[in-house]
């Protein structure tokens, strides 16, 4: 089933993206330091996959902004558009920490 850029799904859609992303995220970053002793000041191979992640979904919720946007019709359309795009600065600022900043303080 293919939903159209038009329906009203599509104003759920991309914070549920958001919110999968950001419990994965953060859980993968917990079970992580519960299991690895990391010092306080190393760059790790998990920063490298949330990353990786954070970029995957925010380019995931980036284009289903612009396909929404050129092929909604109407309110739904747009503001899912809106809401896509709202959601990859939220994915983007709550990414932005956890990529750059060393795990486990």
């Amino acid at each position: 089933m293919k939903l159209p850029a038009d329906h009203p799904l599509h104003l759920v859609i991309g914070l549920t993206i958001w919110s999968v992303w950001f419990i994965a995220a953060y859980g993968g970053l917990s079970v992580f330091c519960s299991a690895n002793a990391v010092g306080g000041n190393e760059f790790t191979t998990i920063n490298i996959g949330l990353l990786v992640f954070t970029a995957l979904t925010c380019v995931l919720l980036g284009a289903l902004a612009v396909w929404c946007w050129r092929r909604g019709r109407g309110f739904p359309g747009r503001v899912s558009a809106g809401i896509y795009i709202a959601a990859v600065i939220a994915t983007a600022g709550v990414g932005a920490p956890i990529i750059y900043l060393p795990p486990c303080i």
